[in-house]
């Protein structure tokens, strides 16, 4: 599988030049372009059909161009094919020779610190650094960090938020030496208030003095004053392109291309809030892995050993090593015996003798082959066993970790448990083990025959021969050695000193000598290979370790309490009431949240507003229980959830982050994960987030239109062919299915442009409008229309009543808010609209009400009169006279009713007369400031 993938990737298509012209002179174009998406690009948002033609354009040097148009124009697909990113069909290319910065939309970032990753491979220039750093909004940010530039930003890390990614990306776009900048809507995620003073320090400033800047930004309208270039792209073509004065004639340029600057948003209200950290920058965020000193601890060699069978498995394991040693130690006994007593064949009996012999020491052999199929099988399924027991353990560690861990374990060294720790103990530690367990035995049989066979060699038979010799024959061998030298004479004059030598090895067994002889030079290099496999062995079980530490670390509480389920349809009206709720993060550190106390019931819809900082995330999470509370208790439905297990709980409720989750499979895997729902259900889900368009033509075949054709299409890994806007919809379907009563909405309209968002929050007052929602935003527009907002201050609530009751109080901190963002008026006028709205629909009610009352009335008096039967003349008057006094009644209901319905005339003339009016002034100000 392995070798596959890797041919798979190496028969990839090249990079191809065939469409390039290289220029000297910094010259960037295109001319007569068709382009496409190549087929395994990660950059595809949209589907693999959309493409560009007939593209020619060629920027002014030295300038500023703009690239505009709606969404899915093309926008992002040209900045690509700029790059040679995209398969060019047709036409050229033309390419600098020397570097080109580019910055896309979501920041990218290496595994390394800040500062590194700005200088980007090139000298540090102090002043020119600093310089960047400070026109890039940088500086309040490093000095809240402990480690300033120096911090560390893995990729993907939870410490830097998507506007800080975007900034540093754009830092070291500035701070190279490249003369073409291109920027593809690198401050999206930028507030108006940050976003304007990127343009004003950075691209309206003498770091782009001389360079080529081509960018696409939904702030173009700050640029018109210096861009000396538009392009205005749709649906892949170039429908307009010029000066700006000419291209803003031609009609092309829309207002919502040049973007809006009418959103409301709290984090712009104090630049020392624009912050990296949420309260808790004394966390270590960038803590280094602990590393292990010494040698590996034996605790981790009986891990393994438990985790890859336990010791009955290792127990066969070694039993098998003995008898494949046993039978090798056989073979080579078995040719001693057949050297001693085997004869030539040189009649009929002698072969049959050769045969017995062969027959034998073959059998041996073979037995000996099964033996090491059967050790080496084993060997396999234990370690097989053990990367099984070893990787589920890890796994489900991981995802029952609380979330602290997570804020100081980043994503890169998580992952390297998963693939180096595991694979090396996939390829390497039972191999090494095994060895060393092979070659223990191994110079423990060499011993054993040697000892057995040469005794002397046994240091137990050393010391006693040493002693028999001491204590009883010293005396003889005295006496030997001296007749020996007596006698010396007669020994030369006879000239047997050879005879006598070899009398002496006839003692010896020619076979034995052999045999002891063929093990003992075999034990040096044993012994050598025992210290090399221990070596190994530490080296690899040092991955074992590391996955021990991981495995044995905290826990979140338990998934399911037997005792304590809630019942089926909790909760069943969504009620909350939190009480006294504190949360820190650590021991040593201050509270996140302290003593927050307050009620919501059931359906209410509450706006969670607060600073950087002020705990709004800490709260979502506490509900989820991904931060348990330190004191305090929060009761949905009369039930204590740190009670519950917390499956039980968070499958009851649903929360909607920032950043929507997608997992690589289909639509239909993404949206009903546990099986439980119908394709109707599901096709429903998305019409009503409007992702799709259901219509019936007159053949009576449903036709969907849309960016989904099928349940069964394909999500790329993090839903990377699906739009921003798409992915969050996709996720609020799969809110939809689930039905909760409870949804926390994490600023979940932060990063999407505002016509998705829009559409956002109308899917949550049409779809929610049974379920009780906390939404927490930091646009005033997306909250203002919350039955009551809670505003959060440094871990505490300090409001918490209607938008009418904050916006109306002068001293309201709210208020204040509202105040700093400049949108004061327009949010009060919202909030008259909509309690207008509100009063209408409760005269309403209160219409039908009486209507009711008065028709039950007549009811029960035609019952009454029907039992009384005659009626006298004065109850017939008195009837009559009720009668009358009723119509009248009516009447005058009907007239209150008329005169509410012109009142309510009234107030919408008013009110489209100041939509005119800001329209107007907006206009004005438009133009003053295109021109």
């Amino acid at each position: 599988v392995a070798v596959s993938r890797v041919e798979k990737f190496l028969s990839e298509p090249e990079l191809k030049k065939d469409n390039i012209v290289f220029s000297l002179d910094s010259t960037i174009g295109l001319t007569g372009v068709d382009a496409s998406w190549n087929h395994n690009t990660n950059f595809r948002e949209l589907n693999n059909d959309f493409c560009l033609k007939n593209i020619t354009l060629k920027f002014p040097i030295g300038k500023i161009s703009l690239i505009c148009g709606h969404k899915f124009s093309g926008k992002t697909m040209f900045f690509l094919t700029l790059l040679r990113e995209t398969t060019v069909t047709n036409g050229t290319i033309h390419f600098p020779t020397s570097s080109v910065a580019y910055v896309p939309r979501q920041g990218w970032l290496e595994s390394t610190n800040i500062r590194e990753n700005i200088l980007f491979g090139t000298n540090f220039e102090h002043e020119r650094y600093w310089n960047i750093v400070d026109s890039c909004g940088l500086t309040i940010d490093f000095e809240n960090m402990d480690e300033a530039d120096f911090t560390e930003c893995e990729d993907k890390d939870v410490v830097l938020t998507d506007g800080q990614k975007a900034r540093i990306s754009l830092a070291r776009a500035l701070y190279s030496s490249a003369q073409i900048l291109l920027l593809d809507d690198c401050l999206a995620d930028l507030e108006p208030e940050m976003a304007r003073q990127i343009i004003n320090n950075c691209l309206k400033s003498p770091l782009v003095s001389g360079r080529t800047v081509i960018m696409s930004t939904k702030y173009a309208r700050y640029l018109l004053d210096v861009a000396e270039y538009i392009v205005v792209l749709g649906d892949g073509t170039v429908r307009s392109k010029g000066h700006p004065e000419e291209v803003h004639e031609s009609g092309f340029l829309t207002e919502d291309m040049l973007g809006k600057d009418d959103e409301p948003v709290l984090d712009q209200v104090d630049k020392n809030d624009q912050l990296m950290i949420e309260k808790s920058d004394k966390r270590n965020w960038a803590a280094e892995e602990a590393r292990s000193q010494g040698k590996v601890p034996f605790r981790v060699y009986l891990f393994y050993l438990k985790s890859s069978g336990g010791l009955s498995l290792w127990f066969i394991l070694v039993l098998l090593f003995i008898i494949i040693r046993v039978l090798t130690v056989g073979e080579t006994y078995w040719l001693k015996i057949w050297s001693e007593n085997g004869d030539p064949p040189s009649d009929h009996s002698n072969l049959e003798n050769l045969i017995f012999y062969i027959g034998i020491y073959a059998s041996i052999a073979f037995t000996s082959a099964i033996f090491t199929i059967i050790r080496m099988a084993w060997q396999f399924f234990v370690s097989l066993k053990g990367s099984r027991t070893l990787f589920s353990k890890l796994l489900n560690s991981i995802l029952r970790a609380p979330l602290s861990f997570f804020d100081t374990a980043p994503l890169g060294k998580v992952m390297n448990r998963f693939s180096k720790d595991l694979g090396m103990i996939d390829q390497g530690v039972v191999t090494v083990i095994s060895s060393f367990l092979g070659n223990a035995v191994g110079a423990m049989s060499i011993l054993v025959v040697v000892t057995a066979v040469t005794y002397e060699f046994g240091i137990v038979s050393i010391l006693v021969e040493l002693k028999r010799l001491q204590s009883m024959t010293r005396a003889p061998v005295v006496s030997w050695f001296g007749d020996s030298v007596i006698g010396i004479a007669i020994i030369r004059a006879f000239n047997i000193e050879r005879y006598l030598i070899l009398k002496n090895h006839d003692r010896i067994n020619a076979g034995l000598a052999g045999f002891s002889l063929s093990y003992a030079l075999g034990f040096v290099q044993i012994v050598f290979m025992l210290v090399k496999d221990y070596t190994t062995m530490e080296t690899s079980l040092s991955s074992v370790e590391k996955i021990q530490e991981y495995i044995e670390m905290p826990q979140e509480h338990p998934a399911v309490i037997t005792n304590a389920h809630p019942p089926a349809a909790w909760p069943t009206n969504g009620n909350i009431e939190v009480s006294n709720l504190t949360v820190q993060y650590g021991e040593n550190e201050e509270p996140v949240l302290q003593n927050v106390s307050f009620i919501v019931q059931a359906e209410e819809k509450i706006g969670i507003v607060g600073r950087t900082g002020s705990g709004k995330t800490t709260l979502a999470n506490s509900f989820l229980r991904l931060t348990e509370a330190t004191d305090g208790k929060i009761v949905i439905d009369g039930i204590d959830i740190a009670n519950i297990g917390l499956e039980d709980l968070r499958s009851r409720l649903t929360i909607i982050s920032q950043d929507p989750i997608l997992f690589e499979g289909t639509v239909r895997s993404n949206l009903d994960i546990r099986g439980e729902y119908n394709d109707h259900e599901l096709w429903e889900a998305l019409r009503r987030v409007h992702l799709i368009h259901i219509e019936s033509p007159p053949n009576g075949q449903l036709l969907i239109i849309g960016p989904i054709t099928s349940l069964d299409d394909p999500v790329n890994e993090g839903g990377s062919n699906f739009s921003r806007g798409q992915r969050q919809l996709l996720c609020l379907a799969r809110s939809l299915l689930r039905q909760s009563r409870i949804i926390i909405m994490d600023e979940a309209t932060a990063s999407i442009d505002i016509e998705t968002q829009n559409k956002i929050q109308e899917i949550i007052t049409e779809e929610f409008r049974h379920a009780t929602v906390l939404s927490i935003s930091h646009r005033f527009q997306n909250i203002i229309d919350s039955d009551r907002i809670l505003v959060l201050n440094e871990g505490s609530i300090v409001e918490f009543d209607t938008p009418y009751n904050l916006i109306n109080d002068p001293d309201s901190l709210f208020r204040h808010l509202c105040e700093q963002t400049g949108e004061l008026d327009s949010l009060t006028e919202m909030i008259r609209l909509n309690n207008l709205e509100e009063y209408e629909i409760n005269e309403e009610e209160n219409y039908v009400e009486d209507e009711e009352n008065y028709v039950e009335d007549e009811e029960n008096e035609v019952l009454q009169d029907m039992e009384i039967g005659d009626e006298t003349d004065e109850q017939e008057d008195n009837r009559t006279e009720r009668e009358s006094d009723q119509t009248e009644t009516e009447n005058e209901i009907e007239r209150e009713a008329n005169e509410y319905d012109q009142e309510a005339i009234e107030y919408d003339q008013e009110a489209n007369e100041y939509d005119h009016e800001i329209v107007e002034q907006d206009d004005d100000q438009d133009i003053s400031e295109d021109y």
